[in-house]
């Protein structure tokens, strides 16, 4: 596992994890670290989130004939991207916090 640091266009920067499906202890370091957030902070976080997970590059890596394991991992990416968006969008429901207003 290899994680980045990535920076945003907020100023601010993301970590970013390099392959892999979120793990029960990874969640529960991501629910520790968005409580420590203020509301406004956990809503920019899950919008950045939900940014990161637009998109999908691996149908244009198949039709560009990329090898099957860069696929895969770029799948696994991508999955661990939308699991940390939904479950930021869960955080900001339990909080009351409206999205997309």
């Amino acid at each position: 596992m290899q994680i980045i640091s990535v920076p945003r266009c907020s100023g601010k920067t993301m970590l970013v994890k390099i392959m892999g499906d979120m793990k029960r202890r990874e969640k529960i370091q991501l629910i520790k670290w968005a409580d420590e957030l203020s509301d406004k902070d956990l809503e920019d976080a899950y919008y950045d989130a939900v940014y990161d997970c637009l998109g999908s590059e691996t149908e244009e890596m198949y039709e560009r004939g990329y090898d099957l394991i860069d696929i895969a991992e770029q799948e696994k990416c991508e999955k661990y991207l939308s699991e940390k968006a939904n479950l930021l969008e869960e955080l900001c429901e339990r909080r009351g916090i409206k999205l997309w207003e």
